[in-house]
């Protein structure tokens, strides 16, 4: 058995799925099971895939779905690795030794690297605060998640942008599941993408998992510290952050009806 799987999820891209088929296929020294699911495309991307299809690919479908998160489930249950990685369509891997160097890494539940985004290294934190989790999401072509978490939790089919975000945080938050951060950037991350895209959808959909999740109370100060960061004057107020919770609250509130005051003049 395989400890890697790697997952392209496409729908038609046909150029971006042939970089990132190149990309995985082209990663040397590791053996991995490679899973193509397309959408039932029709630009050639399944021409594309044909064209590769006995150069190391383990398994391929080009059928209708119900879009990425169904595709990105389906995908896990053809898995076979003890951990997953998810390289879709437009994504590649920072060089063709990445997987070689991360296989001796995968001792937790999951294992978060670095992303490469409009040519910028982006660095997840090593330790995680609730704040980190509830604005930003662990970039999912730079993690490895166990393949058994991923069969007892998929990602749920009733969110179109954020799924990936959900699993995260109820991973990390309700399930204690175990997580690492390495020093390897591991993707060169498509800023095209749905979630970058279509940034008013992501939030909405990210505001009505958290209604939910959260307590009312601490649902309400979530909401709160969002219109706090959100105000013309947060950046110019990052020294508040070193203050006791209190104050912080205290002077966001300050913050906000300052903020309306001025729109009103």
């Amino acid at each position: 058995m395989p400890l890697l799987t790697v997952i392209t999820v496409n729908y038609n891209d046909a150029d971006g799925l042939r970089r990132t088929m190149e990309s995985v296929l082209g990663q040397h020294g590791v053996e991995l099971e490679y899973i193509v699911i397309d959408g039932g495309s029709t630009d050639g991307s399944v021409d594309v895939i044909q064209a590769y299809a006995d150069k190391g690919i383990s398994y391929w479908v080009s059928e209708k779905d119900g879009g990425i998160y169904p595709a990105m489930n389906k995908g896990v249950r053809w898995a076979h690795g003890t951990y997953v990685n998810f390289m879709n369509a437009g994504d590649v891997y920072y060089s063709d030794d990445t997987l070689a160097q991360v296989m001796g890494q995968l001792d937790a539940d999951i294992v978060a690297g670095s992303h490469v985004m409009d040519g910028v290294v982006k660095h997840p934190k090593s330790q995680l605060s609730m704040a980190d989790l509830f604005t930003d999401a662990l970039n999912h072509q730079s993690s490895f998640i166990r393949l058994e978490l991923l069969r007892q939790h998929p990602y749920r089919e009733d969110f179109r942008i954020v799924s990936d975000w959900i699993f995260t945080v109820e991973m990390l938050v309700s399930r204690h599941a175990s997580l690492r951060v390495i020093d390897s950037v591991i993707a060169v991350y498509d800023s095209t993408g749905i979630s970058n895209t279509r940034a008013a959808e992501r939030d909405a959909e990210r505001q009505r998992f958290l209604q939910t999740f959260l307590p009312p109370l601490i649902y309400s100060d979530y909401q709160q510290w969002v219109a706090w960061r959100r105000c013309e004057l947060y950046p110019h107020l990052a020294s508040v952050g070193k203050l006791r919770y209190g104050c912080q609250r205290i002077i966001a509130r300050l913050v906000m009806m300052l903020t309306k005051i001025l729109k009103w003049l």
